[in-house]
């Protein structure tokens, strides 16, 4: 779907900002951000953008039931 390999997702951040692109909405982004680190359910559409810089929509839904694993730098 996006181009990118298990390898190439693996160990990024749960915002997904390798996804982001010119026309991505930095609101959306920040509501996505403020979801996951309150632990509320929250859905967002949002336009992402394939490896090879075509866009494509997609639905992000965050939830009380996900605990996104943080490093030591949170």
């Amino acid at each position: 779907m996006t181009g990118f390999t298990r390898a190439e997702v693996m160990q990024r951040s749960a915002v997904t900002e390798f996804l982001h692109g010119q026309m991505t909405s930095s609101s959306v982004i920040s509501s996505i951000r403020e979801a996951l680190t309150s632990g509320l359910e929250k859905h967002f559409e949002v336009l992402y953008y394939r490896k090879n810089d075509k866009p494509y929509h997609a639905f992000f839904c965050t939830s009380q039931h996900q605990n996104p694993v943080k490093s030591n730098k949170g």
